[in-house]
């Protein structure tokens, strides 16, 4: 772990002085920020560190507009259009999306129950996604 502003590139040459190969996990975190913030930040992983793992959360912009306490810095309706941002999507989920390995392991009532939650939070909705950071 480093420690420093994930939006700042100052915590770069802490992490590339270790050998990789580099999982980087942002949740939480750039989903406050602005989205200029969100992409200096990754533009910094693009640029450092190709060839790296990120796993990043996004908020599209139906749950961006509900009620709570820190408001998003900005939206993602589509993770697959960060590729534009040298991000290759390789899967994203909802919550409430499990693997089929996992959601084999449910109950019938489990089963349905997060198949009807997971077709409610899609389009719009916070989903984690794996990216392999391509570089442009």
């Amino acid at each position: 772990m480093v420690a420093g502003s994930a939006t700042e590139p100052d915590w770069a040459a802490a992490v590339a002085a270790v050998p990789g190969p580099y999982l980087f996990v942002s949740e939480a975190v750039l989903i406050y920020v602005s989205e200029d913030g969100a992409r200096s930040a990754v533009d910094v992983i693009r640029d450092r560190f190709p060839g790296s793992v990120l796993l990043m959360d996004t908020v599209g912009s139906a749950e961006a507009r509900r009620p709570r306490a820190v408001n998003v810095g900005w939206t993602c309706d589509d993770p697959g259009e960060l590729a534009a941002w040298g991000l290759r999507l390789r899967d994203s989920r909802t919550l409430w999306d499990l693997p089929p390995q996992a959601r084999a392991r449910l109950t019938p009532g489990r089963r349905l129950l997060t198949a009807l939650l997971d077709r409610a939070s899609r389009g719009g909705g916070t989903r984690l996604s794996r990216f392999d950071v391509d570089g442009l």
